[in-house]
């Protein structure tokens, strides 16, 4: 959790220094597009970030709960399903918390503004408040996980598998064919994936 925190404090400073960069640009229609570029980026990188930790928090779950040595299946899976869930619900929704209900709220009042590096002012929402940005990261947000980690994992992977197989099965001899032929229905089936639980399940839900 601490490390989401640190995360999502640097993104603030990449916004932060980001927006100080493009405003000082030579070019006027960048000068124009500095919030929109700050914004729809700082999303992108709170993705990449979410998506990487998802799979980093997953294993740590599944490392903590073996730590436990549940009794029974159903316990594990429902000791794995809580840390779960509250490691990577802090990791997706730190961010979007931060923009709704924290930022315009920490910059200060005029002659004392809070300052990052003694140079940088703290982030203030635009003059119509904090919503365009907040629809910008959880748009991004949302479809980016949809898209990137449930349909590319979900169906590209596993086709991707089954692709491999079917070649390999291809370059196989005649007597491997034959001997496949004869296999028991129980000796197929042990070839197919392993089943990892209902927990990838409850969590995209």
């Amino acid at each position: 959790i601490g490390v989401t925190f640190a995360i999502v404090f640097g993104v603030i400073l990449y916004r932060i220094s980001t927006k100080a960069a493009l405003a000082m640009s030579s070019n006027p229609t960048t000068r124009s597009n500095v919030r929109l570029t700050v914004k729809t980026t700082a999303a992108i990188i709170n993705l990449v970030v979410i998506l990487i930790l998802d799979e980093v928090y997953g294993a740590v779950a599944r490392w903590l709960t073996v730590l436990e040595v549940p009794k029974t299946d159903k316990s594990f899976e429902e000791r794995l399903i809580f840390k779960t869930f509250i490691l990577k619900f802090v990791n997706a929704f730190t961010p979007i918390i931060y923009i709704a209900f924290f930022r315009g709220r920490l910059g200060g009042r005029p002659g004392s503004y809070l300052y990052v590096f003694e140079s940088y002012r703290m982030e203030e929402c635009a003059h119509g408040g904090c919503l365009m940005e907040l629809c910008i990261q959880l748009s991004i947000t949302m479809l980016g996980k949809q898209l990137i980690q449930n349909n590319l994992f979900e169906i590209g992977v596993p086709k991707l598998k089954k692709l491999i197989r079917f070649i390999k099965s291809k370059r196989a001899s005649f007597q491997e064919e034959e001997y496949e032929k004869k296999l028991q229905r129980y000796e197929t089936d042990y070839f197919l994936e392993p089943f990892v639980g209902l927990t990838p399940e409850y969590m995209e839900m």
